[in-house]
């Protein structure tokens, strides 16, 4: 599943810091309880950090407690919070040591030195401005916990000054050789008014890369595959001023990592021997600490929330597929590899993955409900069923890469999830070929994978979803010796992103191109058919029930080639079925009834539009160039289709000059259309005060 490749040094580090004290204590014994001693505590962007001193010794638990009131004795426990606990050296970062080599500690704060291995680290989340006291005591393994309170040693002689707030991931080092920083956010069972509960265990580290883009640059957000670690997946779309945060996904058990979700009520990430829950329900943490991250972003690095874009292989693109899928009010689009669509899809083609979801989610007949979703894990993990949720708003397309050879995630699930994405109206574009799960950079249509392709997608810019494509490939039935093995669905077809969005009409021009493999070109047809369903609409919004009319043009002549009514079923969706896509372009057009003043593309005849000047300030001069034979009509529209006066009307000359005096025209966007036989022109009027 996409691991890290660790080198030989990372095998003997894997314990990297419980060496660094283990191997300096090993004569040590198990101590009596002592004093915890140099008790410090700082607070920033929303949260605590307690750090202490380590005692000699082995085993010993640390306890922290937090009051309204100074802890003079160790009667105050009684009255104050206990927020948690955690284990000898909990400023060692035992993560990044294993994915790096060699022992690494936390640091509190980014201009701070790095904490003592050995030494004891709690980060608490407030959720109330108030000045707090805080207190850590300890107890070894066995004995009983040591509640003297030593002021100035133990417990904080001066209270702590928070107040809440998004809490920020703090930076930790420079990668090196890894471009990018390394920072940890840290999380609990803490809820506050800037974010939900993070993690059942208080003091939680996650790791987030970071390279560092321009102020409205988009951002990517990046996830590796099961088994690695955020430093898979640090690296950009090749987008100008991106921003990327890697998001690192990682259980310290054998299930490895959640998937980007969460797990059930009574599942311990610390612990291999859970059992399949049968009860309770599935909280989304990992989802969580996703959406507080790219809040944080957007405050430090104020990236542009309609360019959000997700990447992802294998557990990382089953992340990628579903954040499209659940959130596509937040994600522009997503570029995905060797992804899990189907998690109730059987048989599953691997049993250790099988397992670890049984673990985590529950077997598959349990369906536990997820929390915040208002629906069960198979209907949240399930593609088909996300899509058809989607249905009526759209997802946020998917560019998808998946193998036939793929015996891991599975080719059988790709093809019901494929239809599903169809009949729902889903859009995006899929490839598959011969890869396996970990072949992708040298698989067949990796010339296709170029996640600069992301950039054609805004959140603020509609886009045509595209289905019943009729130069789709065949997927076959499942099995390999069905179907064709370099395919694809969607992918000849592409679009101008200069489309228009307006109240009354909505308009693109749709192009065929050729695909490139790794064998040599596969060539788009001269021509094609498709059906083609607005979304993200902007300005144009259909209503139920009614019926638009579309037309479609060639490129090469402007003339029409199709023309058709649509009428926009009871969600408000419509559909202009089988689309001709000539290779050349088709300009498609969709308007609301009665209005026609829509601009079409100029043809090889002469007759063409312009204004004296744009914008329009005063009074004006429409010129219109006749094409040969007898002058035409000249009709003014506002945008709502209604036709306008002009003056005066065009003569027998092969130029006419129409005035349009000042105050004519209010403020706002108009058209003039000019019909001469079967040719029309259109252009926009923009007129100010």
């Amino acid at each position: 599943m996409l691991v890290d490749r660790l080198n030989p040094s990372r095998h003997h580090a894997a314990l990297a810091c419980a060496l660094v004290w283990s191997l300096s204590l090993a004569t040590a014994p198990v101590v009596s309880a002592v004093t915890v001693t140099g008790l410090r505590a700082v607070h920033h962007d929303g949260q605590t950090f307690l750090s202490w001193n380590g005692l000699r010794g082995h085993g010993w638990r640390y306890r922290a407690y937090a009051s309204t009131a100074p802890m003079l004795s160790s009667l105050a426990l009684v009255d104050a919070t206990h927020l948690g606990q955690v284990g000898d050296s909990s400023a060692c970062d035992r993560r990044i040591s294993r994915l790096l080599g060699a022992p690494c500690s936390f640091r509190t704060d980014s201009a701070a030195a790095p904490l003592p291995l050995d030494g004891g680290l709690f980060v608490i989340t407030p959720d109330t401005e108030q000045p707090r006291w805080y207190a850590v005591t300890a107890d070894s393994a066995g004995l009983f916990e040591d509640r003297t309170m030593v002021f100035g040693a133990n417990t904080l002689a001066q209270p702590l000054n928070e107040v809440p707030a998004l809490p920020a991931p703090v930076w930790q080092r420079d990668l090196g050789l890894i471009a990018g920083e390394d920072r940890v956010l840290w999380g609990g069972p803490e809820a506050t008014a800037y974010r939900a509960p993070l993690w059942p265990v208080a003091s939680t580290a996650f790791h987030v890369g970071v390279l560092e883009g321009r102020p409205g640059g988009p951002l990517e957000l990046g996830a590796h595959g099961r088994g690695g670690s955020f430093i898979n997946s640090l690296f950009g779309a090749g987008l100008a001023g991106e921003t990327v945060l890697s998001i690192d996904d990682y259980l310290d058990n054998v299930d490895q990592g959640d998937f980007y979700l969460g797990y059930a009520t009574g599942f311990d990430p610390s612990r291999d021997d859970n059992q399949p829950p049968t009860s309770g329900a599935i909280t989304p943490w990992t989802e969580r600490r996703v959406l507080s991250l790219m809040q944080w972003s957007a405050a430090r690095f104020q990236h542009d929330a309609d360019r959000v874009y997700c990447m992802g292989a294998s557990m990382g693109g089953t992340f990628a597929a579903f954040m499209a899928l659940h959130h596509p009010e937040l994600v522009a689009a997503s570029f995905v590899f060797v992804p899990k669509l189907l998690f109730k899809y059987t048989p599953d083609p691997s049993p250790s993955i099988r397992s670890s979801l049984d673990r985590m989610w529950g077997q598959i007949p349990t369906d536990l409900p997820v929390l915040g979703t208002g629906t069960s894990i198979g209907v949240w993990m399930d593609g088909r069923d996300q899509a058809r949720a989607q249905r009526a708003s759209g997802s946020a397309p998917i560019m998808g890469f998946v193998g036939r050879n793929d015996v891991v995630v599975g080719w059988p699930e790709k093809l019901p999830f494929f239809a599903a994405a169809d009949s729902a109206l889903a859009g995006g574009y899929w490839f598959w070929d011969t890869r396996t799960h970990e072949a992708s950079r040298t698989a067949p249509w990796a010339p296709m994978q170029d996640t600069r392709y992301l950039g054609r997608f805004r959140r603020d810019r509609s886009w045509p979803a595209l289905s019943r494509c009729s130069a789709n490939s065949d997927p076959g039935d499942g099995s390999l010796a069905a179907g064709d093995t370099l395919g694809q669905i969607n992918a000849f077809v592409e679009w101008d992103t200069t489309l228009t969005d307006q109240p009354s009409y909505w308009q693109l021009t749709l192009r065929l191109r050729d695909l490139l493999s790794g064998s040599g070109t596969m060539p788009a047809p001269e021509s094609l058919t498709v059906d083609v369903t607005p979304r993200r609409l902007q300005r144009f919004r259909p209503l139920a029930g009614t019926p638009y009319v579309f037309s479609v043009r060639r490129v090469s002549t402007g003339r029409g080639a199709q023309f058709g009514t649509a009428t926009a079923d009871a969600q408000g969706v419509v559909t202009l079925r089988g689309v001709k896509v000539f290779k050349a372009g088709s300009v498609v057009t969709l308007q609301t009834p009665g209005f026609d003043a829509v601009p079409v593309p100029a043809g090889p005849a002469t007759l063409r539009l312009s204004v004296s000047r744009q914008p329009l300030s005063g009074a004006g001069v429409l010129e219109v160039h006749w094409g040969p034979g007898a002058p035409g009509t000249v009709e003014l529209f506002d945008i709502s289709g209604r036709r306008h006066a002009l003056s005066g009307s065009p003569g027998p000359e092969a130029i006419s000059r129409l005035p349009l005096p000042a105050g004519t025209l209010a403020p706002g966007l108009w058209f003039a259309r000019a019909r001469q036989g079967d040719r029309s022109a259109t252009t926009r009027v923009v007129a100010i005060r």
